[in-house]
């Protein structure tokens, strides 16, 4: 019996042993661990830990919709292993269950069942839902509550209706925070006096019980305070207190200890009695009292400097407080605001300066006197009326028979200064008619009415107001001095008052000088007349009436054109400055032969309406040419008097008495008397007069040129008829027939000219041998044009004087000088100038400034297929000298279209150039920048003629507009290749590559369009085109050192171009993808300045195969589309996997070049 025992104790530990062995043994076979981490597989292993039932804690359950309630399963036997169990109700829709949790979800039955993860054994319950029952109201336990305690409290219980509602839930609220609290319990705790009331209101149905509590705390004994607890009082005087009571409204009584000192009433109001202290006392009915202390002192000691002022509008008056104890300070006020302002001063504010601010008015102006205590001492008073200020002449000034229109802004502003008020009207006292009148709305001699004494005239005017800004003095024509004009005056609150406007009338002041020659067109300028506004009257020109002259003289034109007029001047039109008809367009036309000097007067008016006149004066000279002679280099030539006779005549109408010689340079000639082949009597003198009829003879004066010397030598000189008439001209002697020795320049028709210092220095230096210092002019007629300083485009500082000295290094500036020809002025200007060099030594020379009518330039021709075109000067230099002016110095160019191409500074090649031509840049003719080193590229595919414009400068200074066009015809056959025939789309590309040693053929004659580009040929292509730079070190695996292209890879893979594969390698001789090639593009043109971004993605969408680029690829497709370089084939799409060609690759290439 016991080895049978022991045989199965023995089994038992084999079968442990055994089963401990396979249990690793089953994990390594891929047994599946089940949700708790043991295999399943492996459980037959242990008989004792199998599940054999389940049970549930009840089989059925009733529950309303809301409620839940928890199941509890018990697995047997309770040492088995797996106790993982599964649930799931029969109808979700009625009840659902988690974990043994049952919810009622609606009415209705189903059944709960929990079923074992092992062995399947199951328990259910029978649920059963009904309807949940709702609430119908709630009940407090009381209705109202008394507390009487700061913090007190008491709960108040709520009943919900019908006891078995589903949902019991209340929540608690009070209307009065500062009366009582509540909790959610319902307890309610008393804040403040007072009543309140508590609400409950169930969660479901919201419905609602109250009940009002009172709180009642014990009253408190009445308080009192006073607003002040110390009062200085001077005898005689009084201060009402005033007292503050809790609660409102209590009863005081008022007492004083001292009535002998201060007296109170039942008021409050302390009266000072006499001096000394007293205690005022106020006693709230049933409660404590506060006290004041009073202190009376005597005041007669502190008085002010005055009890009564009178100060002006605007102007100060002072006060003063006498006596001032040490250490007590004065507090200055008045009664009102704004009728006065206080300005305090001194030691403890003895002093204040009072200022009127308010005229017609009057206030208590009071100093408070305390002591270094606080303690009041007097307030003594005095009263301060605020007077009106006078109101100030509101002066203008006119010219005799003008007229000025009176500024209503001075009216309001005089009236301002007397009482700080706004003008609402005038009425005048009308002036002596002998002096002028007042006219309404006078405008040129028009008007409404005469103004009238009772008429009003105001501010602003308005709706049936007459307005004073249209009330207009004009002066009687043969009155001058001063007229005064009172007026009264009415502000906007009512006050009145008295003035005057004071009237200066003047004479005509100033004049304008025009001059001109016999039978010359003399034109106005009508900044002249703008500046005589300007100085008469401060401001600019608005227009002009002349007086017209005697028709024996001459005639007035508006716009006067060789002989052709628009119209003879009216006396009854206005010509204005800014504003058709222009002044600028009336010319004097002398009558014909007619010469002297004439007067033509003139009103005007300015920009302000002020009136003024003056007078034109007008000189006509006799027409005299300049005396002419030339004379062989080294040789002489004599004067002859019958040209100086006939100069005479021609200026005066009379002949020769005498001439004086202003000498010439000797560096040019000398005038010699009596010479005889280097013999004479003696030099001709400046201060000699010689005559024609007597000793010392003109004839007998002889010229004699400088050795060697060649040029026009200018010798002015002035005369005296035998009618004692004084004339001046000037000799021109041409040596030896070579350049002028002038200085001389040229311009358009209505181009002004400014001088240059530059011209002037260097004339000075073949003179006098040093620089120069300064220059002065001989004014030329006003019928040629004006000299003018710093003139720009209309506006000038002054016009030149004849006795000013023009500077090279200081001020005025020579080269600030500028001749504005008279309008529409043909033929050459003479101007003499004589000057002087830093040396010390004089010189003299004429100005020569020619005008003529210019056209047109020539248009610019060139032609290409779709190579470069470069700029020749001396095309551009043609073109000018069409214009008939000077000739060209400088051109500025607009930018073509970028669609057409662009110009290129000393282009060499596509990626090799100076730089793009901007439009700021004056390219030179024969300096630099050039224009021959310009050039334009068209744009890979454009097909037509493109027009350029430009500002050219000539040698005077005067701008044209001109225009280059350039046909561009690309060909549509090689010039180099011969099997281009189907590929004449690539023809132009083809060749400009080849043109600029980018590409080759693969023969002599053929290029091979057809064949597919391997990707070491791109890259070779790539370096070619843009030429790189850096040496590369090693290079792909794949690339034979010996090949052509391998210098170009290894150039490439440096810069980051050419980047390879994983495994090392290039693939030079595979053909290359669309979309590789422009990921090789993109990258050059970034790694050599010319840096193109990638483009957005969308720009892929227009062609229909775009979205299948390489995500690698598509920033730099998308670039390339979007810079135009890729534009998709015919049926519109990119082929972005597809090889490229060497005809696609040209044309690619070419796009990108011209870009």
């Amino acid at each position: 019996m016991q080895t049978k025992m022991l045989s199965r104790f023995l089994s038992v530990l084999l079968v442990l042993a055994l089963t401990a062995g396979l249990v690793p043994a089953a994990w390594a076979a891929g047994g599946v661990p089940s949700e708790s981490g043991r295999d399943s597989s492996d459980w037959s292993l242990f008989p004792s830990a199998r599940v054999d039932g389940v049970t549930l804690d009840r089989d059925s359950l009733s529950l309303e919709v809301g409620r839940h309630e928890t199941l509890h399963a018990t697995v047997s036997p309770s040492s088995a292993f797996d106790q993982d169990l599964s649930w799931y109700s029969s109808n979700t829709g009625v009840a659902e269950v988690s974990n043994g949790r049952v919810t009622a979800l609606s009415p209705g039955e189903a059944d709960i069942t929990v079923t074992t993860d092992d062995g399947g054994f199951t328990a259910s319950c029978h649920v059963i839902v009904t309807a949940a029952v709702p609430v119908t109201g709630v009940r407090l336990d009381r209705t109202e509550l008394t507390l009487t305690k700061d913090g007190e409290s008491a709960t108040l219980k709520a009943t919900v209706s019908p006891s078995d509602a589903a949902d019991q839930n209340v929540f608690w609220t009070v209307d009065d925070s500062g009366v009582i609290s509540v909790d959610q319990s319902g307890k309610v705790t008393a804040v403040g006096n007072g009543a309140g009331t508590v609400t409950v209101t169930t969660a479901d149905g919201g419905f609602t019980a109250y009940c009002t509590v009172r709180v009642q705390f014990p009253s408190a004994p009445p308080t009192l305070s006073l607003n002040k607890t110390s009062l200085s009082l001077t005898t005689g005087s009084s201060e009402t207190l005033s007292a503050t009571t809790v609660p409102e409204g209590t009863r005081v009584s008022w007492s004083s200890s001292n009535n002998k000192v201060a007296s109170v009433d039942q008021s409050g109001k302390v009266t000072a009695v006499g001096t000394g202290t007293a205690t005022i006392t106020a006693i709230p009915e049933g409660g404590a009292g506060a006290t004041c202390a009073v202190t009376v002192s005597d005041p007669s000691y502190l008085t002010l400097s005055k009890t009564e002022l009178s100060v002006m509008f605007g102007k100060t008056a002072s006060l003063s407080v006498s006596n001032l104890p040490d250490g007590a300070s004065v507090s200055w006020s008045a009664a009102e605001k704004n009728i006065v302002s206080l300005s305090p001063s001194g030691t403890g504010n003895a002093n204040c300066t009072v200022k009127g601010v308010t005229a017609g008015k009057s206030v208590t102006v009071t100093a408070v006197v305390t002591d270094r205590r606080g303690n009041r001492l007097a307030a003594p008073a005095c009263t301060v009326t605020v007077t009106a200020a006078s109101a100030p002449d509101i002066t203008s000034s006119v010219a005799s028979g003008g007229s000025v229109t009176f500024d209503e802004s001075k009216f309001n502003s005089a009236c301002t200064e007397v009482y700080g008020n706004k003008l609402n009207y005038v009425t005048f006292t009308l002036p002596s008619s002998s002096r002028g009148t007042l006219y309404y709305n006078y405008s040129n001699g028009t008007y409404d009415q005469k103004v009238s004494e009772s008429t009003k005239y105001y501010y602003g005017g308005g709706v049936f107001k007459s307005a004073l800004s249209k009330v207009s003095f004009v002066a009687e024509p043969d009155y001058s001095g001063k007229v005064t004009i009172s007026y009264s005056a009415v502000d906007t609150s009512g006050y009145s008052y008295t003035g005057a406007v004071a009237i200066t009338v003047s004479e005509p002041t100033g004049s304008i000088e025009f001059s001109g020659a016999q039978n010359e067109v003399i034109p106005f300028d009508a900044g002249d007349f703008n500046a005589l506004s300007k100085e008469i009257t401060g401001y600019g020109l608005d227009y002009v009436h002349f007086t017209l002259p005697s028709s024996g003289k001459g005639t007035l034109y508006y716009r006067y054109d060789n002989g052709d007029y628009d119209k003879k001047v009216s006396s009854s039109a206005a010509y204005y400055y800014d504003d058709s008809p222009y002044l600028e367009d009336v010319s004097f036309v002398p009558a014909r032969n007619w010469s002297g000097t004439l007067t033509i007067p003139f009103t005007a008016r300015d920009t302000k309406r002020n009136s003024f006149s003056g007078t034109v004066e007008i000189t006509v000279s006799r027409t005299a040419d300049d005396i002419m002679y030339s004379v062989d280099r080294n040789g002489s030539v004599a004067f002859d008097a019958g040209d100086f006779n006939s100069f005479s005549r021609s200026a005066t109408g009379s002949s020769l008495d005498y001439v004086e010689f202003t000498l010439p340079s000797s560096n040019k000639g000398t005038l010699y008397y009596n010479y005889d082949d280097g013999d004479y009597d003696e030099k001709v003198s400046s201060s000699k007069r010689y005559y024609r009829n007597q000793r010392p003879y003109l004839e007998n004066i002889t010229f004699v040129p400088a050795r060697n010397y060649t040029g026009t030598v200018a010798i002015p000189f002035q005369g005296s008829s035998a009618d004692s008439d004084s004339f001046s001209g000037t000799i021109r002697v041409t040596v030896g027939g070579g350049d002028s020795g002038d200085i001389e320049y040229s311009a358009a028709v209505n181009s002004p000219i400014t001088l240059s210092s530059d011209d002037f220095n260097d004339y000075c230096k073949d003179e006098t041998g040093k620089s120069l210092s300064y220059v002065q002019f001989t004014l030329p007629a006003t019928s040629r044009g004006i000299l003018y300083y710093d003139y720009d485009d209309g506006d000038y500082d002054k016009k030149v004087s004849a006795s000013t000295e023009y500077f090279l290094s200081k001020s005025p500036y020579l080269e600030q000088v500028t001749f504005v020809p008279a309008k529409n002025y043909t033929g050459t200007a003479i101007i003499d100038f004589t000057g002087e060099s830093t040396g010390g030594k004089a010189f003299s020379g004429s100005l020569l400034l020619s005008f003529a009518t210019v056209k047109d330039p020539g248009v610019i021709y060139y032609t290409t297929d779709a190579q470069e075109v470069t700029f020749r000067s001396s095309d551009f230099s043609s073109a000018c000298d069409k214009r008939g002016g000077a000739g060209l110095a400088s051109v500025v160019f607009q930018r073509p279209p970028e669609s057409a191409g662009r110009l290129y500074y000393n282009y060499g090649s596509p990626t090799s150039y100076g730089g793009l031509v901007d439009d700021d840049t004056a390219y030179e003719v024969d300096g630099s920048p050039s224009i021959s080193r310009i050039s334009f590229v068209p744009k890979a595919g454009f097909s037509g003629t493109v027009t350029i414009a430009y500002t050219g400068t000539d040698e005077s200074g005067s701008t044209y507009t001109g225009y280059v066009q350039i046909g561009v015809t690309p060909s549509s056959s090689s010039s180099y290749f011969t099997d281009m025939g189907r590929y004449s789309w690539a023809a132009e590309s083809v060749d400009y590559l080849y043109e600029n040693g980018i590409t080759t053929g693969v023969g002599a004659t053929t290029y091979h369009p057809d064949g597919l580009i391997t990707r070491g040929d791109f890259v070779l292509m790539l370096s070619r085109a843009f030429r790189f730079s850096v040496s590369g070190g090693d290079n792909f695996k794949d690339v034979p050192a010996e090949s052509y292209y391998a210098q170009a890879i290894s150039s490439a893979k440096a810069l980051g171009i050419a980047q390879g594969g994983s495994d090392g390698r290039f693939n030079p001789s595979a053909s290359l993808t669309r979309e590789d090639a422009m990921v090789l593009l993109q990258r050059t043109l970034n790694r050599t300045g010319h840096g193109i971004d990638d483009a957005s993605a969308s720009y892929l969408n227009r062609f229909s195969d775009g979205k299948s680029v390489s995500s690698y690829a598509q920033g730099s497709v998308a670039a390339l589309v979007q810079a135009g370089v890729i534009q998709g084939d015919d049926a519109g799409n990119l082929n972005p996997k597809g090889s490229l060609t060497r005809a696609e690759m040209a044309v690619i290439l070419h796009r990108v070049l011209t870009l």
